[in-house]
């Protein structure tokens, strides 16, 4: 395990989470606001969503998409793989066999169209649950999703 922790500041307008992507938590009193007696988290096809839009705003050797695609292969191993213990070598094929690496990819694979299916994703967005199919089947790469021609200024 790591002990590096960081934290990465996006504009707020690149993941734009709608409210039918956000989910409340039991109120928590000792929480409570004026505002708010909740807090609000994102669908897991929210969250891929939000990274694959951010990723779209900057350009494929953009130092800021490099790390987004980082964090999107982590997640995809840790949340949809649920490979709990970090970085796999795909070229150890003991390893592969050990962890059951082809029936965790069929799983994978079941979980992101299923989020198809039960139409997660947002309209003219639904290229993303694709793309994400292709990536967690192995068909596919995080380096192939679509970028921007230029780095966006903040």
């Amino acid at each position: 395990m790591s002990t590096v922790q960081y934290i990465q500041l996006l504009p707020l307008s690149f993941p734009s989470f709608s409210h039918s992507e956000l989910t409340p938590t039991l109120p928590l009193p000792s929480l409570a606001t004026a505002r708010s007696n909740a807090i609000f988290y994102p669908n897991q096809p929210a969250v891929y969503a939000s990274i694959i839009r951010t990723m779209l705003a900057y350009p494929v050797y953009c130092a800021t998409r490099s790390v987004l695609e980082s964090n999107l292969s982590e997640l995809i191993g840790y949340n949809i793989y649920d490979l709990q213990m970090g970085y796999v070598d795909l070229d150890d094929e003991d390893l592969c066999q050990e962890l059951e690496l082809d029936w965790r990819a069929d799983d994978a694979l079941h979980v992101v169209k299923g989020w198809g299916w039960d139409g997660a994703w947002r309209e003219e967005e639904e290229w993303m649950g694709d793309a994400l199919a292709a990536v967690v089947a192995g068909r596919g790469e995080i380096e192939w999703l679509p970028w921007a021609p230029q780095c966006v200024s903040a």
